[in-house]
C-alpha cells in the first residue's frame, strides 16, 4: 500500500515537473513515506523501506532516467525516509503527538534538514551540473514535505484512531483544514496575481492566527495551501513571482524559503499554545481533586473515632463534632460551637494554632500533629488533616479538618522503627562478616570473585576494561616457619594496609587465600594496572620489616579484560602471570599474555 501511494504521488509530481513544467515546492511522496514509518512499529520498517525504494526506482524509470540515476534517486529517498523518523525518535517527546517542547520542535526540524541533506548528497552526482538555485530547490523540497505533509497525515491518523463521532470529525477538519486551506489559498492567489513582498507578511500573520486558534497543524495546512497555489501558478515553466524574481528556479527557492520561515515562525507559538493548554488541563484536574477530597472529608464523619472541625475565618464561627471534643479531652456539651477554646486546651492551643498559621497560604490539604493531655494526666497524639478554603480573590475564608487519635499507632511505629534499626544493624554486621576477611579486614574470596563478576558485566555494557592484579608474598611459608604464625599474621596485616594506601576509591582489595591477594581496578588500562602494581611492590619491599617484623617482598601478575571475557578466564590469565613472575625470580610485576 505504501509503495503504491509513493508510486502514484511520485508519478503525479514527475508529470507536473517534467511534462507540465511546474515547480513542485514540496515532494509529497517523501512525506507519505515518512508518515508511514512514524505510524508503523520498527520491526516493519525494513519492509516499508524496501517498498519506498522500489516505488521511487520505478518512478525514475518511468520518467526516463537511466539505471544509475534510478538507483541514486531511490537510495536517496529511502535514506530520507529512514533518517527523518529515526533522528526524530532520538529527541524528547512523542513524534506522533502535537509539539509540546522546544526540544521536540528542534528535533523535528533538525531531523528533516539532516535527512534531506543525506538525500541530496546521495543523488548529487545526477545533478552535479545544475546551478546553485536548482540544488537548493531539490534540498528544500523534501524538508518541506517532512514539515508539512507528514504532520498532516499523522494528525489525520491520530484523529481517525480516536473513534470520534462523524459530526465531531467534520467540525474538526472543516475548522483546521478546509477553512484554513481556503483562506490561505485565496490570499496566496491574490499575492501571485500581483506579487508584493508586503503581502507575504499578511499570509504569515494569517498562519500565526490559525496556530493560536487550532495549533501547529493549521500552519502545515496553510503552508500546503500556499505551496499548492504557487505550484499551480508555475505550470508551464512560469515564475510565480513575475516582476520580482523572473527566473523560475530562483522564484521557487524563494517561495520554499518563505514557506520554511512560516513553519519555523509558527513552531514556538504552537509549543507555547500546547503548554498553556496542558497547564490549564492540569489546573482543572487539581481543582477536581480538591472537590473530591472535600467530599471524602465530609464522609469521614461516619467513621468511628474521627473528629470533624470547621472554622469560618471571616465570622469566627466553628463546628465541632462530638468526637472532636473527646479527642481533645473536652466536654462535648461545649458544642457544636464552643467559641474560643484556647484556654481549655492543655497548652493553650499554641501547638495546634501555630501550625495552622504556618500553613495559612497552602492550597492543598496539609497534616498537623499535636499533643493533648487529658485531665487524668494521659498524653495523647492527634493527627489532623486540614484544608484551607479561599475565595475568588485568593483570601483564606475557612478551614476544614478531620482528626484522629494516633497514639497507639505512633507507639507501635516507634517500636517497629527501633526493632527495624536493630535488625538492619545485625544484618549489616552479618553481611560484613560473611564478606570480609577477619584477619586483614579486606574482602574475602567470595566477595572478591562476586565483585569481579559484576565488574566484568559492567565493563561489557560500557565497553570498558577491568584490570585484575593478583599478588602474593614471596617465601611466606619461611616467615611462618621461622618467626611463627602470629608474626605471619602481622605481616599479612601490614601488607594489606600498604595495599589500601595504593588503591583508588572505587577499587576492591581482597584476600583470597593464605598469602594471596587480589586487586580489582574498574575502567583501567594496562598502564594504570602496571603502575599500580609496581607502586605496591616497591611499598612492600621498602616499608615492611618494621616493629620487629621481617622484611618481605611480593610478586605480581596482572591481566586486562577482553570483550565478553569471563571471570574464570581473566583470573586464570592473571594467575598465570603471577606464577611467571615467581619463576623469573620473584619481587616482580608480570603482565598476562
Amino acid at each position: 500500500m505504501l509503495g503504491f501511494a509513493v508510486l502514484l504521488v511520485g508519478l503525479l509530481m514527475s508529470i507536473m515537473y517534467a511534462d507540465w513544467q511546474g515547480f513542485v515546492l514540496l515532494w509529497p511522496s517523501d512525506g507519505i513515506a515518512i508518515a508511514a514509518l512514524y505510524l508503523s512499529p520498527r520491526r516493519r520498517w525494513p519492509g516499508l523501506l524496501v517498498a519506498v525504494f522500489c516505488a521511487e526506482a520505478l518512478v525514475s524509470h518511468i520518467a526516463g532516467y537511466d539505471l544509475s540515476m534510478n538507483l541514486m534517486f531511490a537510495a536517496g529517498s529511502t535514506a530520507l525516509a529512514f533518517l527523518s523518523p529515526w533522528l526524530t525518535f532520538k529527541c524528547p517527546g512523542d513524534a506522533n503527538q502535537p509539539l509540546n517542547s522546544f526540544a521536540q520542535a528542534f528535533g523535528i526540524v533538525g531531523g528533516a534538514l539532516v535527512a534531506s541533506g543525506a538525500k541530496s548528497l546521495i543523488s548529487l552526482p545526477s545533478r552535479i551540473d545544475q546551478p546553485l538555485d536548482s540544488q537548493i530547490y531539490w534540498f528544500l523540497a523534501p524538508v518541506l514535505a517532512i514539515l508539512i505533509i507528514t504532520p498532516i497525515l499523522l494528525d489525520i491518523a491520530r484523529v481517525a484512531a480516536q473513534g470520534r463521532h462523524l459530526r465531531d470529525l467534520m467540525r474538526y477538519f472543516l475548522g483546521r483544514y478546509v477553512a484554513v486551506f481556503l483562506i490561505v489559498a485565496l490570499m496566496s492567489a491574490i499575492i501571485f496575481a500581483r506579487p508584493d513582498l508586503a503581502m507575504f507578511i499578511a499570509v504569515l500573520a494569517a498562519i500565526i492566527i490559525a496556530v493560536s486558534l487550532y495549533g501547529q497543524i493549521s500552519a502545515a495546512v496553510a503552508a500546503l495551501a500556499f505551496a499548492s497555489v504557487a505550484t499551480w501558478d508555475s505550470l508551464g515553466g512560469h515564475s510565480p513571482l513575475v516582476g520580482l524574481i523572473d527566473r523560475p528556479f530562483s522564484a521557487a527557492v524563494y517561495l520554499q524559503l518563505t514557506i520554511l520561515l512560516m513553519i519555523l515562525t509558527s513552531m514556538p507559538l504552537a509549543v507555547l499554545q500546547i503548554n498553556r493548554e496542558m497547564f490549564e488541563r492540569s489546573l482543572r484536574q487539581r481543582n477536581n481533586q480538591l472537590i473530591e477530597n472535600n467530599t471524602m472529608l465530609n464522609l469521614s464523619e461516619e467513621l468511628a473515632g474521627i473528629g470533624r472541625w470547621r472554622l469560618n475565618w471571616r465570622t469566627g464561627e466553628q463546628f465541632w463534632s462530638p468526637q472532636m471534643f473527646k479527642l481533645n479531652g473536652m466536654d462535648p456539651e461545649l458544642g457544636p460551637d464552643p467559641g474560643d477554646v484556647k484556654h481549655l486546651l492543655p497548652d493553650g492551643g499554641e501547638e495546634l494554632f501555630s501550625k495552622i498559621r504556618e500553613h495559612a497560604e497552602d492550597r492543598l490539604p496539609f497534616p498537623i500533629k499535636y499533643h493533648v493531655r487529658f485531665p487524668n494526666g494521659t498524653d495523647r497524639i492527634l493527627e489532623m488533616h486540614a484544608n484551607n478554603e479561599f475565595d475568588e480573590s485568593g483570601r483564606r475564608i475557612g478551614l476544614f479538618a478531620v482528626a484522629m487519635d494516633l497514639t497507639e499507632h505512633f507507639r507501635r511505629e516507634k517500636a517497629l522503627t527501633t526493632e527495624r534499626a536493630r535488625a538492619m544493624h545485625l544484618a549489616a554486621e552479618a553481611h560484613k562478616l560473611a564478606n570480609t576477611d577477619p584477619l586483614t579486614g579486606l574482602a574475602n574470596r567470595r566477595r572478591s570473585l562476586d565483585q569481579l563478576d559484576k565488574c566484568l558485566k559492567t565493563a561489557s555494557e560500557k565497553q570498558t576494561q577491568v584490570a585484575l592484579i593478583i599478588f602474593d608474598i614471596d617465601h611466606f611459608k619461611q616467615v611462618n616457619d621461622r618467626f611463627g604464625h602470629q608474626t605471619g599474621d602481622d605481616v599479612l596485616i601490614a601488607v594489606a594496609d600498604l595495599a589500601r594506601r595504593q588503591m583508588r576509591a572505587n577499587d576492591l582489595l581482597g584476600r583470597i587465600g593464605g598469602e594471596e591477594f587480589i586487586w580489582i581496578l574498574e575502567e583501567s588500562s594496562a598502564e594504570e594496572a602496571e603502575l599500580g602494581a609496581e607502586r605496591l611492590r616497591r611499598a612492600i619491599e621498602l616499608h615492611t620489616g618494621q616493629d620487629g617484623q621481617p622484611r618481605v617482598t611480593a610478586s605480581f601478575g596482572y591481566a586486562i579484560s577482553e570483550p565478553y571475557e569471563t571471570q574464570d578466564s581473566l583470573f586464570a590469565r592473571a594467575d598465570a602471570a603471577l606464577y611467571a613472575a615467581k619463576r623469573e625470580g620473584r619481587n616482580a610485576v608480570n603482565a598476562a599474555l
